[in-house]
């Protein structure tokens, strides 16, 4: 194991194989997120485990990802879900929330999502988050044109 991160204590800490510890901050979770085959980008000294611990494994805590001998990112849970926090604020709403307010089925909205007919909607982590004020979409069958 080249990398393990655990949470210990209400704490969000990346083990790295060369025997320190980073403070799992946003940065550092991009970091691993997208440079995990080269580790040595991450930086961030929190502290050392090998000090007390021979193994990475062996330190204690609840293992959320890891990253494995051959450089592969495995996740038990989804440690990356913060990274969109910035997101889901009071700014955004959920897709449902969004479909409620305008009375409308959640597959519509999705469908307008996936076509960019709704301003500002993005996803992240696989779930859309739409802008409260964003407004309804005209019906693209009319072309606006009254006869």
């Amino acid at each position: 194991m080249k990398a393990r991160l655990i949470k210990q204590k209400g704490k969000l800490l990346l083990l790295l194989e060369n025997g320190t510890t980073a403070l799992a901050s946003e940065e550092v979770l991009k970091q691993l997120f997208v440079s995990h085959k080269n580790l040595s980008v991450i930086r961030g000294k929190y502290g050392g485990w090998d000090s007390d611990y021979l193994k990475i494994e062996d330190v204690p805590g609840h293992t959320i990802a890891w990253v494995d001998d051959d450089n592969v990112l495995c996740l038990k849970e989804n440690p990356f879900m913060f990274i969109i926090q910035s997101v889901v604020d009071e700014e955004y709403i959920t897709l449902h929330e969004y479909a409620i307010l305008h009375q409308k089925n959640d597959n519509r909205i999705k469908t307008l999502c996936r076509d960019n007919r709704i301003s500002g909607a993005q996803k992240k982590a696989g779930k859309w988050f739409i802008p409260k004020n964003a407004p309804y979409p005209p019906d693209a069958r009319y072309s606006g044109v009254e006869k």
